[in-house]
C-alpha cells in the first residue's frame, strides 16, 4: 500500500489541537421506531438534553420540535424537567419516514430521529419476526451488505423461520429483503418436505425456486380437429426447475433463469470488517444477535464477544460502535451482554464520550448502564433501564407495550431522573365496528426543588375512513375532549380544556405525471366547551419529486391555527427534504421555515470522492428561533485506511482542526 497519502494526512493531525471538544447534546429516544399511517397512532419522542459539561440543563430550557412526511406534533414547543421534555407525534395519513427534529435554541444544539410508517399493521408485524441461523462449521456476516454466509458438510447449516427449516451445506441469506440461496438442502414449509441441489426462496412470501418433483402439464401426442390436429396435454410428474410456494411446485414463468436465482450474490465490495459466529438471530427489520462472535479486521482477529449485535440501520464498522475518536475526543459506548436470544436481552454498558447530535462534539458524561429488554412477537414489548449506575444523576425508565387480540393496544411509560421526579405517558387504543376510540395521558410531577409539574388528557373517537364517491378522498368524523394543566413557582397554576367534534379528509395520493405526486390533508376541529379556541384547523400539502433514481425532493406547506402551539410558532410553515447522489457526490438536506415566525432550521450534509482514497466532506446546521440562533459546520478530509477513514476536519465552533476516527460520519 501506498503510505505517503497517510503519511500526509497523520502530518496534518499532527498538527491539530489535543484538547477535547465537547458540546451541548440531544438525546431522542422514540417510543418506538415504527408505527402505522392512519393518522390516529401516536408516538412519543422521549428527549434528554446535556450541558457540555454533562450534566442535565436546567429546568424551563426551551426545546422546539418539528417533523416532516405529513406527520403532526401535538406541542412544538415543550419546556425541559430534570433535562427531559417530551413531544407527542401523531401519524400521517400515508405511508413512509418522518424525520423528527429538536432544537434546544440556547444551546445551540439539533438533534434528529426518524419514525418509519407503515400502510397498515400487519407490516408492523414482521418487525418482531427474526430467522434463526446455526452453523457449526463456518458463518461469517458483512456488517455492510448484511449478508450471512454459511458452510457445514452433511447438511450441517440449519435455518429456522415460523413454520420454515432449512438445512443445508452452503447457505446465503440476505437479511434485510429475507432472499435465501442454498446448496444441497432439504427442506420442510408447512407441509412440504423436499430435498433440493439449489433452491433460492423469499422467506417472508413462502416463495422461490428449486430443483425438485413436480406436475405439470406435458405434451404427450397429437389427435384430428377437424381439419387440424392438436396437441394432446396431460398431467405429469417431472423432476428439474420449479416454482415453490406453500401450497407445492409448479411450472417456472418464462422469463425466470436459474442462473440469475440460483447463483450466490458476490460480497467481493464488502468493507474489511467482517463477523464469523456460531449462531445468528436475524431480525430484519431491526439487528442481527450473535452468539460466540469473533470480528476481524482485514482479515485479523480484532475481538472476541461471547453475545454482540449489529444494528440494521446505517452500515458503521462493528469496532465503530464501541469505540471512535470524534473532534480528538474519545467516545466508548461497551456493551456486556448478560442474555441475548429472542425475546429477551440485557447487558451492562459502559459509555462515555457520547455524541446524541448533529454537531462533532461530545458529551464528557461517563455512564455505566443496565438493560434488560423482552418481547413475545407484536403481542408484548418492554424494557428496564437503570442508567449512571454510581452516579447522583442516575434515571430510571421503565416501558411496556401490550396487543390485546387485534383490536386493543396499550403502552405505558415511566421514568425516575434520581429521585427528583416522575413521568409518566399512557396510551390505549381500541377499534371498535366502524369507529376506533384512543385515550393518551402525559404527566411530568418534580418531587424536588423548583415545581414544574404538568398534566395532558386527550380523548378522540374516530370513524373509519369514508368513501367520498368518485373523489379521490377519505373522510373521518370525531369527537376529541382534551384536558391540559400545568404548575411552576413564577406563574402559578394554568388549565387549558375542551371538547368538541372533529372532521378530517385525507386525499389519496394523486400522480402529477410519471415522476411527481402530490397529498392533501385537512383537520377541522369545533369546540364546544372549554378555554380552547372555538375553532382549530390544521392542513398540510405536500409534492415529491423523483428526478430520478439518484435524486428527489419533497416539499411541504404546513397551515396550523390553534391558539396555542401557533402563537409560538407559527401558523404558516414549508419544510424540504432532499437527496441527491451523483457519481462520487452526494447530498442531503433538510430545511424548515415559518412564514409568519421568527424560526429557521436547516441542516444538509455533502461528500465527494476525488480519489481512490480520498475524501472530502462538509456538514451544516443552523437553527433560529426567537431571536436564538445557532450555527456549526465543519469540512473534513478524509483517507481511506483499510476499510476505515481517517480525517482531519475544522469545526467552527471550536476553531481548531480536530481528528475523526472510526465513528465519525464519514461515508
Amino acid at each position: 500500500m501506498n503510505l505517503r497519502p497517510l503519511t500526509v494526512i497523520l502530518g496534518l493531525i499532527c498538527t491539530a489541537g489535543v484538547a477535547c471538544a465537547s458540546g451541548a447534546q440531544i438525546q431522542l429516544v422514540p417510543q418506538t421506531s415504527v408505527s402505522v399511517a392512519d393518522q390516529r397512532s401516536t408516538v412519543t419522542i422521549n428527549t434528554t438534553v446535556f450541558t457540555p459539561s454533562g450534566g442535565l440543563v436546567p429546568d424551563g430550557t426551551q426545546v422546539t420540535f418539528s417533523a416532516s412526511g405529513g406527520a403532526t406534533l401535538r406541542d412544538t414547543v415543550v419546556t425541559t424537567v430534570q433535562g427531559r421534555a417530551r413531544a407527542v407525534l401523531v401519524a400521517p395519513g400515508v405511508a413512509g419516514t418522518s424525520v423528527v427534529t429538536a432544537t434546544a435554541p440556547a444551546y445551540g444544539a439539533v438533534s434528529t430521529t426518524e419514525i418509519e410508517f407503515f400502510s397498515d399493521r400487519s407490516l408492523l408485524d414482521s418487525a418482531k419476526e427474526y430467522i434463526e441461523v446455526y452453523a457449526p462449521g463456518s458463518m461469517s456476516y458483512g456488517p455492510q451488505t448484511k449478508v450471512i454466509m454459511a458452510s457445514a458438510p452433511d447438511h450441517g447449516v440449519h435455518l429456522r423461520y415460523r413454520e420454515i427449516s432449512i438445512e443445508a451445506d452452503d447457505l446465503q441469506l440476505e437479511v434485510r429483503t429475507y432472499e435465501l440461496r442454498a446448496k444441497h438442502a432439504h427442506v420442510k414449509m408447512g407441509k412440504q418436505e423436499f430435498e433440493t441441489t439449489d433452491l433460492y426462496l423469499k422467506l417472508n412470501a413462502r416463495k422461490g425456486y428449486a430443483y425438485g418433483h413436480f406436475s405439470g402439464p406435458t405434451v404427450v401426442g397429437i389427435k384430428p380437429y377437424g381439419p387440424w390436429f392438436k396437441a394432446v396435454v396431460e398431467q405429469r410428474d417431472h423432476f428439474g426447475f420449479a416454482g415453490i410456494t406453500s401450497a407445492g411446485f409448479h411450472v417456472p414463468e418464462a422469463n425466470v433463469s436459474e442462473e440469475d436465482v440460483f447463483t450466490f450474490k458476490s460480497l467481493s465490495d464488502e468493507e474489511s470488517t467482517v463477523i464469523q459466529a456460531k449462531k445468528a438471530i436475524a431480525f430484519p427489520r431491526k439487528e442481527v444477535q450473535f452468539q460466540d462472535a469473533v470480528l476481524t479486521v482485514g482479515g485479523a482477529k480484532a475481538m472476541k464477544l461471547a453475545l454482540y449485535r449489529d444494528s440494521m440501520g446505517g452500515s458503521a464498522g462493528i469496532t465503530d460502535q464501541i469505540v471512535s475518536v470524534n473532534d480528538n475526543h474519545l467516545s466508548v459506548n461497551y456493551p456486556y451482554y448478560l442474555t441475548l436470544k429472542p425475546g429477551e436481552m440485557s447487558l451492562l454498558r459502559f459509555r462515555t464520550g457520547q455524541s446524541y447530535g448533529r454537531g462533532i462534539g461530545s458529551t464528557n458524561r461517563v455512564s455505566l448502564d443496565y438493560e434488560l429488554n423482552w418481547n413475545k412477537g407484536d403481542n408484548m414489548d418492554g424494557g428496564f433501564i437503570f442508567s449512571g449506575l454510581a452516579r447522583k444523576d442516575w434515571n430510571i425508565q421503565l416501558r411496556q407495550y401490550l396487543r390485546f387480540k387485534d383490536d386493543t393496544t396499550l403502552y405505558a411509560n415511566l421514568e425516575i431522573p434520581a429521585a427528583k421526579g416522575l413521568f409518566g405517558t399512557t396510551s390505549l387504543n381500541r377499534q371498535f365496528k366502524g369507529f376506533g376510540v384512543s385515550l393518551g395521558a402525559n404527566a411530568n410531577q418534580t418531587l424536588h426543588g423548583p415545581r414544574f409539574d404538568n398534566k395532558q388528557v386527550a380523548l378522540n373517537i374516530e370513524t373509519d375512513p369514508i368513501k367520498t364517491g368518485k373523489f379521490p378522498a377519505r373522510l373521518y368524523w370525531g369527537m376529541q375532549a382534551s384536558y391540559n394543566q400545568s404548575t411552576n413557582d413564577v406563574t402559578g397554576t394554568h388549565s387549558e380544556n375542551g371538547a368538541g367534534l372533529e372532521i378530517r379528509s385525507q386525499l389519496l395520493p394523486q400522480h402529477l405525471d410519471k415522476n411527481s405526486t402530490f397529498n392533501m390533508g385537512v383537520r377541522v376541529l369545533r369546540t364546544f366547551a372549554g378555554t380552547q379556541q372555538p375553532l382549530v384547523m390544521t392542513a398540510s400539502a405536500s409534492v415529491t419529486r423523483s428526478i430520478n433514481r439518484n435524486a428527489n425532493i419533497l416539499l411541504t406547506y404546513d397551515y396550523n391555527n390553534d391558539g396555542f402551539n401557533s402563537r409560538l410558532v407559527g401558523m404558516h410553515s414549508v419544510n424540504l427534504n432532499a437527496n441527491l447522489d451523483v457519481g462520487k457526490f452526494h447530498f442531503s438536506g433538510y430545511a424548515l421555515r415559518s412564514l409568519d415566525a421568527d424560526r429557521l432550521t436547516y441542516f444538509f450534509d455533502s461528500s465527494y470522492r476525488f480519489g481512490a482514497r480520498w475524501s472530502l466532506m462538509y456538514s451544516h446546521t443552523f437553527s433560529e428561533f426567537l431571536g436564538e440562533r445557532s450555527l456549526e459546520y465543519y469540512p473534513t478530509l478524509a483517507y481511506d485506511i483499510g476499510g476505515r477513514q481517517i480525517g482531519l476536519t475544522w469545526s467552527n465552533r471550536t476553531k481548531r482542526f480536530g481528528i475523526q476516527l472510526l465513528g465519525a460520519p464519514l461515508n
